[in-house]
């Protein structure tokens, strides 16, 4: 169950990181279809992600570690993977050059992700705060 929690946190930190980038760097709102797409595309990214990408690399840095110290690295690692999601978003929709990863869409991505890995990095060292051996 903290696993559930830790996803829907993380998921809607990011999609706020979304919205509140857009707001300060470009100084425009998202339109509700704007808004249900991004929502659709980051919840399928990042479910996809989570499983795959983030849990696993989590769980093998806890075991590498012994534990979750220092807890600073664990939300490292997940924004650092953060950068995976994004560009699967941007090359399914038809973005496979790197100037395709700079652009001002994917920039937004990159804040999203970003605040998703620091939630779920932070997030995941907090469950297991009193675990010291893997």
């Amino acid at each position: 169950m903290k696993f559930v929690f830790l996803f829907l946190a993380s998921w809607l930190a990011g999609l706020t990181a979304y919205l509140g980038s857009g707001m300060m760097l470009y100084h425009q709102q998202i339109g509700r279809g704007d808004l249900i797409a991004v929502a659709f595309w980051s919840l399928l990214a990042f479910a996809a992600a989570f499983g795959v990408l983030y849990l696993p690399a989590l769980f093998a840095l806890r075991h590498r570690l012994r534990g979750v110290r220092p807890a600073w690295a664990f939300p490292v690692v997940a924004v650092l993977l953060g950068i995976v999601p994004v560009v699967l978003i941007i090359s399914f929709f038809g973005g496979w050059s790197l100037r395709d990863l700079a652009r001002p869409e994917a920039l937004l991505f990159y804040c999203m992700f970003g605040g998703v890995g620091l939630v779920v990095g932070f997030g995941f060292a907090y469950i297991y705060r009193h675990d010291h051996a893997a």
